[in-house]
């Protein structure tokens, strides 16, 4: 029979791995307002975060242009879901970015 040990590092790994999805979970949340009204402030926030502006947004993701201006000035619901998926897809992306950069350093 082959017993199963974890190094100190495996276990490190798997620590800052759970981390890394609690944060991730933490920015979602973060990103979606409590009521409609927020949903607006939200999407911009989200937004300014990637340090874009909102043509290159909405050539990065695919979305009309005027879509993106009319949710952030709130005359268009952006659906709950859009706004969870931009989200979780940005902060996965910072994520993986965090990775490499320390691939590269060690």
């Amino acid at each position: 029979m082959k017993k199963m040990e974890k190094t100190c590092g495996e276990i490190t790994t798997e620590t800052e791995s759970m981390q890394e999805n609690r944060n991730i979970e933490e920015t979602v949340e973060e990103s979606i307002g409590e009521n409609e009204s927020e949903v607006s402030v939200q999407v911009t926030r989200l937004r300014k975060s990637t340090g874009m502006n909102r043509k290159e947004f909405c050539a990065y993701f695919g979305i009309p242009y005027r879509t993106v201006t009319e949710w952030e000035r709130g005359t268009r619901k952006m659906p709950d879901y859009v706004l969870r998926l931009l989200a979780y897809r940005i902060a996965m992306e910072k994520l993986e970015t965090g990775k490499s950069e320390k691939e590269n350093a060690g």
